[in-house]
C-alpha cells in the first residue's frame, strides 16, 4: 500500500503546533520514545498500529486518520473523545472503504437479515450472530468488536475467516439453522458456566477437571 510520509508529516507537524505541543510533549502524552516522533514527522519510519492510535488520540484524531492522510485523506478533528459506539462506526466505515464493501455486501458476506441490518446502521450495537456476521464480513478476528467497545483497542484483520466459526449451508443446514448455531456459540464463549454444561452435557472433560473423582471412587 503507497504511504505519502511527507505528507503525514507535515500534517502531524501543523496539528501538532496547534494543540501546543512539542516532539518531547507529544511523545510523552503518547507514551512513545521522541525518536518515534523525529522519525515520523521527518517521514523516515511509519509507526506501527498501536503507536499510531495512540498518537492519533492525543492529536484529537479519529483512528486510522493517520493512514487516511498518508493516502491522500483528511483527518476528523473532534472536540470530545469519540464514544466506543463512535469508534466502532468508525472501524466499520474506514473497513468498508478498504474492502470497497456497501452494506448489501456486508449483509451478504455476514449473512445479516435486511432489518437486522437496518437496526445496526441506525444504533450501531451488534449483538450475538450479527456481531458474528459483522466480523466476518469485514475480515476481523472473531471478538474485534468487543475489543472495540470494550478497550478502543484497533481490530486485528485476517485474510480468511476462521472456517471453525462457521457453518457452510453446503453441509445441509438452512441459513437460519446456520444463524442459530452461531449465536449459541456466541452465547456459550462468553459464559463459562454455560460451557461446562455443555460440555458435561457432550460427554467433554471440562476445564480443571483433573480425574479427582475417578480417583476417590477407586
Amino acid at each position: 500500500m503507497s504511504r505519502d510520509r511527507t505528507r503525514v508529516a507535515r500534517y502531524v507537524i501543523a496539528r501538532r503546533g496547534e494543540v501546543g505541543l512539542t516532539q518531547q510533549g507529544l511523545a510523552d502524552r503518547a507514551g512513545v520514545d521522541i525518536k518515534t516522533i523525529y522519525n515520523l514527522e521527518s517521514g523516515e519510519r511509519w509507526p506501527q498500529a498501536k503507536t499510531r492510535g495512540a498518537l492519533e488520540a492525543v492529536l484529537s484524531w479519529y483512528p486510522g486518520d493517520l493512514q487516511r492522510i498518508a493516502e491522500g485523506g483528511e483527518p476528523v478533528v473532534y472536540e470530545r473523545p469519540p464514544s466506543r459506539r463512535e469508534l466502532l462506526a468508525d472501524y466499520i466505515r474506514t473497513r468498508m472503504d478498504q474492502l470497497r464493501l456497501t452494506w448489501a455486501d456486508v449483509a451478504r458476506d455476514g449473512r445479516i437479515p435486511e432489518e437486522e441490518l437496518h437496526d445496526l446502521r441506525r444504533q450501531m450495537i451488534p449483538e450475538g450472530h450479527v456481531k458474528l456476521g459483522l466480523e466476518r464480513a469485514l475480515r476481523w478476528e472473531p471478538g474485534s468488536i468487543d475489543a472495540i467497545v470494550d478497550t478502543g483497542k484497533e481490530p486485528a484483520t485476517v485474510h480468511r475467516w476462521p472456517e471453525e466459526q462457521r457453518v457452510k449451508p453446503t453441509q445441509g443446514f438452512t441459513e437460519e439453522e446456520v444463524r442459530q448455531a452461531e449465536e449459541i456459540a456466541e452465547r456459550v464463549r462468553n459464559d463459562p458456566e454455560l460451557a461446562r454444561a455443555v460440555a458435561t452435557l457432550l460427554g467433554f472433560r471440562s476445564p480443571g477437571h483433573d480425574g479427582a473423582d475417578a480417583r476417590d471412587t477407586a
